[in-house]
């Protein structure tokens, strides 16, 4: 169901991107695509970094609630989940824009393993054209199909396959280390207050997500085809965008 449902469409769009890409460049598709998936997903996103913006922005409640009901953690609690519900915000939403997209990110990953040739092509609807051949090698020693590293055991043995590839999967991570620290820059996510268990494990979270998300995406660029990290890179940079221009509304009505 997954790969008729969600796959086959997903991968009849990219085919047509590069059919009505200049040269058939498979980044420039890979872009293409990665920018019309951040359209689509635009206005989902947008209500969920003007959740946790907001959630930003009402902290100085929440420290006067922590003040009026020191004495009561369970007061404090309905009075935080009151106020929460008042401004309709989910504490727990601040990483819901990246996981939504995971399944785009496994799709994206289908085309480049399965799709680029062979049996993958026999998925093409009949109403768009089927190209003969796809090049993955867009530059010298930079083939977005392959992996950016050799890695062996015995013999050990770690070899950068593209130095591009590499410097790609750098900047993936970079970028979402980025991401998440620009949602939480007005906001100390080091700092755990003792008084309300749900703010408690929310901000625990978010700290934990910024760290472990630039790794996760480290770890997938390593193992995975380069163009996996690309098409990251630029939903993540778009993301960045996204995110200051909403940061940047509320804060300056």
């Amino acid at each position: 169901m997954f790969e008729t449902f969600f796959y086959q469409p997903v991968y009849n769009v990219f085919i047509f991107l590069y059919n009505i890409t200049p040269g058939g460049n498979l980044a420039i598709t890979i872009i293409l695509f990665a920018i019309l998936i951040k359209g689509l997903l635009y206005s989902l996103t947008r209500k969920q970094l003007q959740s946790q913006k907001e959630m930003q922005e009402i902290q100085p409640k929440i420290n006067e609630l922590k003040i009026k009901y020191k004495d009561s953690r369970d007061e404090l609690g309905r009075a935080t989940l009151a106020l929460y519900k008042e401004h309709n915000i989910n504490p727990f939403s601040s990483c819901l824009p990246v996981l939504i997209q995971l399944p785009f990110l496994y799709a994206i990953f289908k085309v480049l393993r399965e799709g680029l040739g062979g049996n993958g092509l026999n998925l093409v609807y009949s109403f768009i054209e089927k190209p003969d051949v796809i090049y993955t090698n867009v530059l010298p020693g930079l083939d977005l199909a392959q992996l950016p590293f050799v890695i062996g055991i015995s013999p050990i043995r770690f070899q950068i396959i593209s130095v591009i590839g590499f410097l790609i999967v750098i900047m993936s991570a970079a970028s979402q280390y980025w991401q998440m620290k620009m949602m939480f820059t007005q906001k100390k996510v080091g700092e755990i207050s003792s008084s309300n268990e749900a703010e408690d494990m929310a901000v625990m979270m978010n700290k934990q997500m910024m760290y472990l998300l630039p790794i996760m995406m480290f770890f997938i660029g390593s193992t995975f085809p380069i163009g996996l990290s690309l098409y990251w890179l630029i939903i993540t940079l778009l993301s960045i965008l996204q995110q200051y221009f909403i940061f940047k509304k509320k804060t300056n009505p």
